[in-house]
């Protein structure tokens, strides 16, 4: 009779176990928001990995081409109608895998005609709507320029940013994948992330000389200082008479020399800058 009275007193009455809930539940309200920001450094540094394994492939594609970045969408063997992105030329070429261009915060479903998903996007500058061959006359400013080009500060330079917003872009067979700056007109020309959702031109950005940067200090404004530095226009000496080199020769301006390894560059450059640089400078 005594070992039952002793087993019911030490029981859970049923306030003690709702107050026992109710902290939980409170202590629960207090550290999911800590575990979910922290999930999100998490995808930060996720994304910022897939970035500068970007910037490696980049400089590795650079180097089998004379120094050249790849273009936006108007690389070898690219025919009229059949872009190949920037981001195609890469995985082709065995730079880089398709996977390393899935930012973490992507979580759009697989594209239904196979191809893959395209979390990033090449900046091409600010008011560049025309870049290259896809849209004429082209240009290839940054992305097709040559990394030794003086009109460029590579450590000030953007080249690739997060791309995912309003804009749905794979690696294959894409229009746009490419960006100019935050002050475009068109949405899907700015750079785009889901890091924060108060602020979606915050992101990591990947820089012409191989480093990666988290920015969350760009705005629409076209004057923005921190803009004009990542993402410059051409250069306004830039006048030539249909599509312009992707670094000024030397004859177009008396102050800036460029190196001049064209000859070289035609002998083992792909067929696409073959036909540009015979266009341009023979």
């Amino acid at each position: 009779m005594q070992a039952t009275k002793l087993r019911r007193l030490s029981a859970f009455t049923l306030i003690e176990l709702l107050t026992v809930i109710a902290v939980i539940g409170v202590l629960a309200g207090l550290l999911l928001p800590a575990l979910s920001g922290a999930r999100e450094k998490g995808r930060r540094v996720a994304c910022a990995s897939n970035l500068r394994q970007i910037g490696i492939a980049i400089m590795s594609y650079a180097s089998d081409n004379q120094n050249h970045t790849p273009t936006a969408d108007w690389n070898a063997p690219a025919t009229p109608g059949r872009p190949v992105s920037w981001a195609q030329a890469l995985v082709n070429g065995n730079y880089c895998t398709p996977k390393t261009f899935v930012c973490p915060n992507d979580r759009r479903a697989p594209d239904p005609n196979g191809y893959n998903n395209l979390s990033y996007g090449i900046v091409v500058g600010q008011g560049n709507t025309t870049p290259s061959e896809m849209n004429p006359p082209g240009n290839y400013w940054i992305a097709g320029s040559r990394l030794t080009c003086p009109y460029l500060t590579n450590t000030s330079v953007a080249i690739v940013g997060e791309f995912i917003g309003s804009v749905t872009p794979t690696i294959s067979h894409d229009a746009s994948p490419y960006m100019t700056s935050p002050s475009d007109a068109s949405a899907q020309l700015q750079p785009q992330s889901k890091h924060m959702p108060n602020n979606v031109l915050a992101g990591n950005f990947l820089f012409l000389d191989g480093h990666v940067e988290w920015n969350e200090k760009l705005n629409t404004d076209p004057a923005n200082p921190v803009a004009m530095e990542m993402f410059p226009p051409p250069p306004a000496t830039w006048n030539p008479p249909g599509p312009a080199l992707p670094c000024p020769e030397p004859s177009e301006s008396a102050s800036i020399s460029c190196p001049d390894d064209s000859s070289s560059f035609l002998a083992s450059s792909s067929p696409i800058f073959v036909r540009f640089f015979a266009r341009n400078t023979l």
